[in-house]
């Protein structure tokens, strides 16, 4: 049996202390000159806020990374660098998975309800350790779920967990279904669940284009094309490794298929009885199966 709780760290990049970052890179044998650049990239740093232009005087930041800068992943990342080691050096039945302020506690047992109690004990730690750097758990978006074989009987299912966190007590009911990473995980791995949300938003997306032109004015091929491989494409691919080796893959692919004839359609400006193939090769646009094969 394994069940996982999942939670994210609230204000990861706003609440991060400036003085252990230097420290956690000069443990890590980090050149003596690259650690006083992070202190001084990090220091001293002001912000105004701005709304119906109105500007407001100069607020001075002493913590936290500037979001938006490619520098501030990194140094986010390395900043919980010591909570995963401690983590896998202590940990034997349980796991931690860890990206940027997404967290993911895992826990194996023989029954529903030791593996439950793993990531119940799991959860305290890890707020426990986040606390102690200045870090919060995210109580609104924590999810717990339990993954188990279709015939298994050993105990019944935990239905909520209670947990006493540093900050206030928290009860997590057992969801069926939980997102992570931008996956939608169903309790028996069944992928439908992801496919159709993916294909719901194409078909979401889809309906927004309609403001961008019609079948007589409107984005010129080449444009439609760069909208298609940039907002449709990933998002009607995502997570294809997970489902690919799916019992009713026909059915998933057919799922997807019948989004993207929607904006095939959209991009050709044809009518909606328009047969479906020749579009598809007027438009260059291989069928989804064939874009997911390569």
């Amino acid at each position: 049996m394994a069940s996982v709780v999942l939670f994210n760290i609230q204000g990861f990049f706003d609440n991060i202390n400036i003085c252990r970052v230097v420290h956690i890179f000069h443990n890590l044998g980090f050149a003596p000159s690259l650690c006083k650049w992070i202190l001084s990239f990090l220091s001293d740093r002001q912000v105004h806020l701005s709304f119906n232009g109105i500007k407001s005087d100069p607020i001075h930041l002493d913590h936290g990374t500037p979001q938006g800068s490619p520098l501030s992943p990194i140094l986010s990342a390395i900043y919980t660098l010591p909570i995963l080691k401690h983590i896998n050096d202590t940990w034997r039945q349980q796991g931690l998975s860890m990206y940027i302020d997404d967290v993911a506690i895992f826990g194996c047992s023989c029954t529903h309800d030791s593996s439950a109690r793993l990531v119940q004990t799991g959860l305290v730690q890890i707020t426990g350790l986040l606390s102690r750097d200045g870090l919060n758990c995210n109580l609104e978006k924590t999810e717990f779920i339990s993954f188990y074989p279709k015939k298994a009987n050993l105990g019944g299912l935990v239905t909520e967990l209670r947990f006493i966190l540093p900050t206030s007590p928290l009860a997590v009911k057992r969801s069926e279904l939980v997102c992570y990473l931008g996956i939608f995980i169903h309790h028996q791995f069944d992928w439908s669940h992801h496919v159709n949300i993916m294909a719901n938003r194409v078909r979401s997306t889809t309906r927004t284009l309609n403001i961008l032109g019609n079948s007589v004015w409107g984005l010129d091929y080449a444009n439609w094309h760069r909208l298609f491989h940039s907002l449709i494409l990933p998002v009607l691919t995502y997570g294809f490794p997970l489902f690919s080796t799916q019992a009713n893959i026909k059915g998933l692919i057919n799922t997807l298929q019948i989004a993207q004839n929607a904006i095939v359609r959209k991009m050709s400006g044809c009518f909606k009885t328009t047969p479906i193939i020749p579009l598809h090769f007027l438009m260059s646009i291989p069928p989804i199966l064939t874009q997911l094969k390569n």
